[in-house]
């Protein structure tokens, strides 16, 4: 299993994303999580969890969410983080088919 951490919308130069709009910040977020995912050959469909700050929020990103994965949506837990400067963060969680941690 490989887990990944505190994904949020940062661009690779670092520029925050913080006042985009929430299909941006998350459309950026699950960009830079399969890109840490993508250099171990890990694909979308294993992310097990995110971290969302509104519950409200949930149908827009599974919307989203859609665009990368196409199995059904994501098990996830909604987490009041109130703390940060984003709209959302995603922890993940992926199985690696080859078998190596």
């Amino acid at each position: 299993m490989v887990f990944i951490s505190g994904q949020t919308p940062r661009q690779t130069e670092g520029q925050r994303l913080s006042e985009a709009s929430f299909e941006i910040q998350v459309h950026q977020t699950l960009a830079n999580l399969m890109a840490v995912a993508g250099a171990r050959g890990l694909k979308p469909d294993d992310i097990v969890n995110v971290n969302l700050c509104r519950h409200t929020d949930c149908g827009e990103f599974d919307h989203v969410y859609r665009d990368y994965c196409k199995a059904p949506s994501v098990a996830g837990a909604l987490v009041q983080l109130s703390f940060i400067d984003f709209d959302v963060e995603v922890d993940a969680v992926l199985l690696d088919p080859a078998g190596a941690a």
